[in-house]
This record gives structure tokens, sequence and C-alpha cells, in this order.
């Protein structure tokens, strides 16, 4: 694969003329939960942790939260607020639990950092839920 040198100085070029601060950005890893074959969360009573990464570019007070809620299924963080000095990266823990009373189905939950009224970044969290049926 070739790179456009020219090209990609003078986009770096447009983004530093364009944007007051090229560095006033966050970013949450991975971009979607779980990561398959490492799905192991799908049945009533299934917990599972998640290690989330969060970079940001500049000293910043990052919420972690999620915008819908699913009956059934319970989300919890070990921090809901980040707070970065200077640019660097911070670690959240994301617990999901399956409860007793989940619909059985592909649920969807979107989970965002944001500082203020500014959605810096979102990943989708897809749960496929089953049902024990017994014989």
């Amino acid at each position: 694969e070739l790179i456009n040198i020219s090209a990609s100085l003078a986009y770096l070029d447009y983004l530093n003329t364009t944007y007051s601060n090229i560095n006033n950005v966050a970013k949450l890893s991975p971009d979607e939960l779980p990561i398959k074959p490492f799905d192991l969360i799908n049945f009533p009573g299934d917990i599972q942790e998640f290690n989330l990464t969060v970079i940001s570019g500049t000293n910043n007070t990052l919420s972690v939260n999620h915008t819908s809620y699913v009956d059934g299924i319970s989300l919890s963080l070990d921090k809901s607020q980040i707070i970065f000095n200077n640019a660097g990266v911070q670690f959240v823990a994301l617990r999901v639990e399956i409860n007793i009373n989940a619909t059985p189905g592909l649920q969807t939950i979107d989970l965002n950092i944001t500082s203020g009224m500014r959605v810096y970044d979102t990943i989708t969290i897809s749960i496929e839920t089953f049902l024990v049926e017994l014989c």
C-alpha cells in the first residue's frame, strides 16, 4: 500500500488551519462489545466484565455513560468519570449481567464518552440473549 506524502501533508496542514485544537479528541476502545469468539454472555445469570480503554488527546474530564436501558440487562462501570490531567490513556471496567427477566433476542446498547454536551465517541454493545430450555 502506497502513501501519498504530499496529500498527507496537505491534509495535516488543512486540519491545523481549520480546527483550533486538533488534539481535543477522545476515543473509546474496543469499537464494539462483546468481541467474538469471547462473547460468553448469552443466558440469564451470565456475567462478564470488559476492560475498556479511554484515550484523550488533551486534559479533559470525560463521562462514560449509556443512553438506553434494556429490560433484563444490567450495566455497571467501576467509574463513570475519568479525569485526564494531560493527554493519555486510562481504563474502565464495564460489568454486563443478564438478569432472570431478560427477553430473548438481540439487545443493543450504546456506550458514550462525553464532556458536557459533546459526545466524543460511541461504542455498541450487542448481546444475543437466549432462554434455557428444559427437556
